[in-house]
């Protein structure tokens, strides 16, 4: 153990947002590890816990799930308008953490030559986890910049120009492909044979589920036929359990408590961050919507947020708000259970205002005011602060980070084979409706409408959980951003409006580098 965690000390920074300065490491610095399958497994154990911080209690919010969020009001309208100052190139848009997993995951397989105690099988699984972790992080890279560098190996220190986004893609597949030699979740075992319940390791399921949105994003960017048809292939493995066990949980009170929860296990998850209250036990209610996005929404009962504050005091007690008729208007249909499970009491939140208050200022009359606003309760299992000064905050929420869910993904394949024009892409949809107690799908089913059709169910299901830019510019479908995004022209777009600008620190000793062309524009 002690030689284990030295190594983990000695573990150099790899690849982050100015990786073309780091120095090569001797080999002699490995030399004297990998000798055993537990020292292999540290390193990825590492690699897991980096996730957290990139997935789970990241400390920087994504700005596309600000732009994205549907609320009515947010208090820094710049962050959903295109606004210079909401993309700084100096703080902490960058893309240094993801390359960071990067350089972990080849440091594995650039010195998995020197493995010994181990067998083949177990190599291949433990190389597998870190092909899975990088073709995790090119994905995200490629989603959120567009073009980006793609390093040699773990050692490069040359200066690297970016590479066109299809090709960060492409090697997103490429890592993910090497990781399909997991076994299911079922039989994923440690280097002592415990099985690992953790769903943030990978399995078959989780690797065709990556590969799954990568195709799909890519028939969105590229609109080939090719990549619709490669998406819908892996997504119908694993809905069809020919790589695992994955079910709906039969309602949407066990999709709360039990997927997105405190009970943490469940046959829906996919892929989740394992975050316990000690990952972010400094943290409170305002910073986490570094977890979900949609918790801007959740202000009342159980967080620190009274309606009549919601209602008067924005934006002082409240970062969000999204009125009654908005979320009425993306739920029409009421017997939808999300919109009383999903919502605390819609349209039925009420407070007593006084009207009147006698000499002393005791109050003696009052009146009931219904709040216009809507309160979100998706997450509402808290943990609440012990920390002296601090007791009774909500500092976190009971369950883990969940990346992909089964409903999540049989929405994709439905968007998929409406794309395909297959007359079974209703059925997918027909499957999270019923869930959520509504009866099958009767409207049009012309590719256009079935497809927004499809949107407008992962607006519902998915309501907060961080999905929803992504499911907008894969779609097309900026009418549902602001009007800055509305305004873009197709050459903003291809100048790479709807990506993040490159950070100021990604240039540093690299003169290859260059600026995302609207943001070099624009600035």
């Amino acid at each position: 153990m002690k030689r284990i965690l030295i190594y983990l000390l000695l573990l150099p920074l790899f690849a982050c947002d100015d990786f073309l300065t780091v120095e090569s490491e001797n080999d002699v610095t490995y030399y004297s590890y990998f000798k055993t399958e537990q020292d292999v497994e540290a390193i990825v154990t590492t690699m897991l816990a980096k996730e957290i911080g990139l997935w789970g209690a990241k400390m920087n919010v994504p700005i596309f799930d600000i732009a994205a969020l549907p609320c009515d009001e947010y208090s820094d309208e710049d962050k959903r308008e295109l606004a210079l100052s909401a993309f700084p190139i100096d703080g902490g848009m960058a893309w240094g953490n993801f390359y960071n997993l990067i350089g972990h995951a080849d440091m594995l397989i650039d010195n998995s030559f020197r493995f010994e105690g181990i067998s083949k099988e177990r190599k291949e699984f433990w190389l597998a986890q870190a092909n899975f972790i990088k073709g995790l992080c090119y994905f995200e890279i490629a989603r959120m910049w567009g073009d980006a560098p793609i390093p040699p190996n773990s050692t490069a220190t040359d200066p690297l120009a970016k590479s066109p986004a299809k090709e960060v893609l492409e090697k997103a597949v490429e890592c993910a492909e090497k990781a399909l030699v997991l076994p299911i979740h079922e039989k994923l075992v440690d280097s002592y044979g415990n099985a690992l319940v953790s769903k943030q390791y990978a399995s078959l399921g989780t690797v065709k589920t990556l590969l799954a949105n990568i195709y799909a994003w890519m028939g969105g960017l590229y609109g080939e036929k090719m990549y619709w048809e490669k998406a819908e292939e892996y997504a119908s493995e694993v809905i069809e359990r020919k790589c695992g066990f994955y079910r709906l949980e039969p309602t949407i009170e066990q999709l709360l408590s039990r997927t997105l929860g405190e009970v943490r296990v469940s046959d829906e998850t996919i892929f989740s961050i394992e975050v316990s209250e000690k990952d972010i036990d400094y943290m409170n209610v305002r910073w986490l919507e570094y977890l979900y996005p949609g918790i801007l929404l959740c202000t009342y009962p159980e967080f620190n947020a009274r309606p009549d504050r919601v209602e008067n005091g924005f934006p002082l007690y409240v970062t969000a708000r999204v009125s009654v008729e908005t979320v009425e208007n993306m739920f029409p249909e009421e017997e939808d259970v999300r919109r009383d499970l999903y919502w605390y009491h819609l349209g039925e939140v009420f407070w007593w205002e006084i009207t009147k208050r006698d000499e002393d200022g005791k109050a003696i009359d009052s009146i009931k005011v219904v709040s216009d606003y809507a309160y979100f309760y998706k997450w509402h299992d808290v943990i609440r602060s012990k920390i002296e000064g601090n007791e009774g905050q909500v500092q976190n929420v009971k369950g883990n980070r969940v990346l992909w869910r089964l409903a999540d993904l049989k929405l994709l394949r439905a968007e998929c084979r409406a794309r395909l024009n297959m007359a079974t892409a209703v059925e997918d949809l027909n499957d999270v409706r019923e869930r959520a107690g509504l009866g099958k799908y009767s409207g049009p089913t012309d590719g256009e409408s079935l497809r927004r059709e499809i949107f407008n169910e992962r607006d519902r299901e998915l309501f907060g959980e961080g999905q929803r830019y992504f499911d907008i510019v894969r779609n097309g479908y900026l009418d549902k951003l602001s009007w800055a995004y509305q305004n873009l022209t197709d050459k903003d777009i291809a100048n790479g409006a709807l990506y993040l600008p490159v950070a100021k620190k990604s240039f540093n000793n690299n003169d290859l580098m260059t600026q995302n062309k609207y943001w070099l524009w624009r600035r």
